[in-house]
């Protein structure tokens, strides 16, 4: 194992590339090659990186001020390296403190921005349990949701985009992997919670990295901010409130085939009426339910689901879309559920519903199956 002193100038050079903002492409900046050595590093020296990202959050303001003002003053000039510059000036008036890497312990939150918090938070493992990272979990969580949802949002800018989309990506993993703390890390963004485009890469980011080992801390979060929702939805615009609750109802159904227990499939059940039941006035819920009922899962309750939408709502200009899928759904429902419907008058009396609506919109289809279901009565 390396001891400290053959690591300090190792550390050092980590630090100076840390510090460097600048893109390499549209994805990547030269700081990141430092995070992915940081991540590596810590498994057997955690004290030492924990230093290094100490000994950043209190100097990257420093360093950003040195190096800002030489770009403006040397804007037209034929010097390529402005960064190298900024870092021989940085050492020049701080040099002695840098020496004392080692002694850095505690996180300078007051220094951090956007990106600055989000390179130390790309660098501490995603499950880490130290009293120092978590710390940083609820400082950058508190200031991402502060920003995610503020309407002048600086994440809306392309100078943002990857910050953004970096940092929810790497957070909902953190989220859904530390259940003891989970309630803590996403409560400052259902308090700043808003329909917006904020929202809608929120939930993105979570169906993206959700997986069958986490799915229970999935619908945990799924169902507290089904609350919010619900609280939020009306006086909206229409393009972020389809384009969210489209992303939030249909979240990770179309996308993957967990297998799932029995519990989580009644978790998922309940979600799906409520829904219904709350939101079924929006025509792209029912668009929503449309493509989801068919799966084999919710066959069964789905004719519940979208009777309860039908029987409270009145839709005109139904996408074609739609009714393809209800047809299909009402086929298949059929196939698999004759002697139940044979014999059960509610079946029968929601199926009608159904059917009726979707004669109304022109479904041959639907048309032959009424004239059974007629018959049976």
């Amino acid at each position: 194992m390396l001891k400290y002193s053959v690591l300090i100038p190792a550390l050092s050079s980590f630090k100076f590339i840390l510090l460097n903002d600048n893109k390499i492409d549209a994805s990547n900046y030269f700081s990141s090659f430092s995070v992915i050595a940081l991540r590596k590093l810590y498994i057997q020296h955690s004290n030492c990186v924990n230093s290094i990202l100490c000994c950043y959050s209190k100097f990257k303001k420093d360093f950003d001020d040195i190096y800002i003002k030489i770009i403006r003053e040397n804007r037209n000039s034929n010097i390529h390296n402005l960064f190298a510059w900024a870092v021989e000036k940085f050492l020049d008036k701080y040099e002695n403190e840098l020496e004392l890497i080692m002694d850095y312990n505690e996180f300078e939150f007051d220094n951090l921005n956007l990106i600055s918090s989000n390179v130390i938070f790309q660098t501490i493992p995603e499950n880490s349990n130290d009293e120092l990272h978590l710390e940083l979990f609820k400082f950058v969580s508190q200031l991402f949701a502060n920003d995610l949802f503020d309407k002048d949002s600086h994440l809306d800018s392309s100078k943002y985009y990857f910050v953004r989309y970096d940092f929810l990506m790497r957070f909902c993993n953190v989220i859904l992997m530390n259940k003891s703390n989970l309630k803590e890390y996403i409560s400052p963004f259902l308090n700043q919670f808003r329909i917006s485009e904020g929202a809608y890469e929120l939930f993105n980011s979570f169906v993206s990295v959700v997986r069958d080992d986490v799915i229970v801390e999935f619908w945990d979060i799924w169902w507290m901010f089904l609350e919010k929702i619900l609280e939020n939805h009306e006086n909206k615009g229409k393009y972020y409130l389809e384009k969210v609750l489209t992303k939030f109802v249909i979240n990770y159904q179309l996308e993957y085939d967990f297998e799932l227990s029995e519990d989580i499939v009644e978790i998922e059940k309940q979600f799906y009426r409520r829904v219904c039941k709350e939101l079924g006035e929006y025509e792209f819920i029912l668009n929503s339910i449309s493509k989801i009922v068919i799966k084999d899962k919710f066959i069964l309750s789905g004719l519940t689901w979208i009777k309860i939408i039908l029987g409270k709502n009145e839709f005109n200009n139904v996408e074609k879309g739609t009714i393809s899928n209800l047809e299909h759904f009402v086929k298949k429902y059929v196939s698999l559920n004759s002697q139940n419907i044979m014999k059960d008058i509610k079946i029968q009396n929601d199926l009608s519903l159904i059917l009726d609506f979707l004669i109304k919109n022109g479904s041959n289809d639907a048309f032959r199956l009424n004239e059974w279901l007629v018959s049976l009565k």
